[in-house]
C-alpha cells in the first residue's frame, strides 16, 4: 500500500505533463497552418457559384461549411477544420495546390461565409443561407 501512495502522485504528474505537451504540439500545428506563407487560396467569388459553369467548384467546399454549421453557436474547434483541409487536399490536389489552410480560411471569411471567434470557425448567416441555397439547388437539380 505505502509503494502506491508513492507511486501514483508521480503517475498523475507524468500524465498531466504528457497532456500538456499534447496540448502545446496541436495549438503550434495549427498556428503554423494559420500563419503559412503560401499563395491565397483563390477560386471564384460566391456570387459565380449561382452561375452552373462555376458552381461545381464550390462542391468541393460544401462539405467544410455543412461541418462548421453543425458545429452550432459554438463553433467548430480550428483543428477540425484544418483535418478535414488536410483531407480536402488529398482529395482535390489540382484545386488546393499552392495553397495553404490559412489562405482557404482568409478566402472563406473574405467571402463572408465563416467568422473566427478565438481558436473556433462560426458560419456566417450569409454562409448558412448560402449552404441553403446550395443544397435546395442541386436537390431541384436532381429531381
Amino acid at each position: 500500500m505505502s509503494s502506491l501512495t508513492f507511486v501514483l502522485p508521480i503517475v498523475i504528474v507524468a500524465v498531466v505533463v504528457l497532456v500538456g505537451f499534447a496540448i502545446r504540439r496541436g495549438q503550434r500545428s495549427i498556428h503554423a497552418a494559420l500563419s503559412s506563407g503560401d499563395e491565397p487560396f483563390t477560386m471564384v467569388a460566391v456570387s459565380q457559384a449561382f452561375d452552373p459553369d462555376y458552381a461545381i467548384l464550390w462542391d468541393t467546399q460544401f462539405p467544410a461549411l455543412h461541418l462548421v454549421e453543425q458545429a452550432g453557436r459554438h463553433g467548430l474547434p480550428l483543428k477540425c477544420l484544418l483535418m478535414w483541409y488536410a483531407d480536402s487536399t488529398l482529395r482535390y490536389p489540382e484545386l488546393y495546390d499552392g495553397s495553404s489552410f490559412g489562405g482557404w480560411l482568409e478566402y472563406l471569411q473574405r467571402e463572408g461565409l465563416v467568422k473566427r471567434k478565438g481558436r473556433h470557425i462560426i458560419i456566417t448567416s450569409e454562409g448558412q443561407e448560402f449552404l441553403h441555397y446550395r443544397i435546395a439547388t442541386k436537390a431541384a437539380i436532381a429531381a
